[in-house]
């Protein structure tokens, strides 16, 4: 069977490079999509090298496959970094079967660092979108977020495992992985690291992972009902899917069937003209892990649900604009902070973007900075954005 197989592929593959030539003398233009046209054209992208891939390799793969993991070609020992359990090849280029890139509308500041996203949902499985504020996701399920320097240098990857069928952090298990300076091998760690290979990118201690991926210490602080969480994994949800810039987007989950209740689009929106869109996207995708969900913190909300259709109505509209801050936010370092959260048309007397502006270093105790973790240099742009859309507001 193998034989009659490699012999039909042969001929196949000679039928092709000769229509291929004969095109080229005739003047047509015959070529493949792009890399970043079939991530935008298909859902599941399995390479992104720009080689040709030809479905009589899948079908040879299948005929000799033994008993390991059907999402990779090769054995853990050729593959690179098998620890992450991402790519198929030795030179990190291939992501596994069934593994997808995503894209956030509204990304995380993370100091100037490139960022890939990438997600894994076991075969036959949809994701719970009964509540489709409250994505709920099947064990198995799988994310990772890869993190270099803009000349290409791997520094970090960190990986999310759903091992039970609950919801929040106890659910998943966090890990993260150190590259080394060839970018071909990675090291796991659990107790942080700093200045990744010369660079200012830290790479946060597994026990604090949490303090984001379950919206905060105060919802773990809460004693919630489990059902009160959210699922652990940021950047993958209605909103922050619903944009075209991205290769899985929430249409394309929606037209595939892995979501569970199905919702209309165009209520998954950041509400307003572009400058608010901006400015409610950036706190929405920057702020809202912590200042939303069940129990947010300081009661201040910036995470919008999908449905709201104004300004006006979004949580961080109803409290920041006009109110007064805690005084249980005025703790070490922020004694000269504003007494008020956003003042329309006064960016100077705004505590929100007073905050925005302050960076502590490694002084844990100096609470003055937002976000609090993982950044030691201030977001110019987003403090651009939001102070744009405070000057406008009457």
């Amino acid at each position: 069977m193998q034989i009659l197989l490699y012999y039909t592929y042969v001929g196949i593959s000679i039928l092709l490079n000769l229509f291929f030539i004969a095109c080229s003398e005739t003047g047509d233009d015959v070529s493949t999509n792009s890399p970043a046209d079939e991530r935008d054209s298909a859902l599941y992208n399995t390479s992104f090298d720009a080689s040709f891939h030809n479905p009589m390799d899948d079908l040879i793969d299948a005929e000799i496959e033994d008993d390991s993991d059907t999402r990779f070609d090769d054995d853990a020992e050729s593959r690179c970094a098998p620890e992450l359990e991402l790519y198929q090849d030795e030179r990190c280029e291939r992501l596994a079967d069934g593994i997808i890139e995503y894209t956030p509308q509204y990304p995380l500041w993370s100091d100037g660092t490139v960022k890939y996203r990438f997600a894994y949902l076991p075969p036959d499985t949809q994701v719970n979108t009964t509540d489709p504020n409250k994505w709920i996701f099947p064990v198995g399920s799988k994310f990772w977020k890869h993190f270099q320097t803009s000349d290409g240098k791997r520094l970090e990857t960190r990986v999310l495992t759903k091992v039970e069928s609950f919801r929040g952090p106890d659910a998943w298990l966090f890990e993260t992985y150190a590259w080394n300076e060839l970018g071909n091998a990675v090291t796991q760690v659990i107790d942080g690291q700093r200045d990744i290979l010369g660079t200012s990118h830290d790479i946060p201690k597994i026990r604090d992972c949490d303090d984001c991926h379950s919206g905060g210490k105060n919802q773990r602080d809460a004693n919630l009902d489990e059902n009160e969480f959210s699922d652990v994994p940021l950047g993958f949800g209605a909103i922050q899917l619903n944009h075209e810039d991205s290769s899985t987007t929430l249409l394309k989950l929606l037209e595939r069937d892995l979501l569970t209740t199905h919702f209309n689009p165009a209520e998954a929106v950041i509400p307003g003209d572009i400058v608010a869109k901006q400015a409610l996207g950036y706190l929405h995708g920057n702020c809202g892990s912590c200042h939303g969900g069940a129990a947010p913190s300081k009661d201040v909300v910036m995470w919008i649900p999908i449905g709201i259709m104004t300004v006006q109505e979004t949580p961080t509209y109803l409290t920041n604009v006009g109110q007064m801050t805690n005084p249980s936010e005025r703790a070490t370092g922020l004694e000269d902070m504003p007494s008020i959260r956003i003042v329309p048309r006064n960016t100077q007397e705004s505590a929100l973007v007073w905050r925005m502006k302050q960076r502590s270093g490694y002084d844990e105790d100096d609470d003055a900075q937002m976000p609090p973790l993982a950044t030691e240099q201030v977001d110019n742009l987003g403090i651009d954005l939001v102070s744009r859309w405070i000057n406008a507001l009457e």
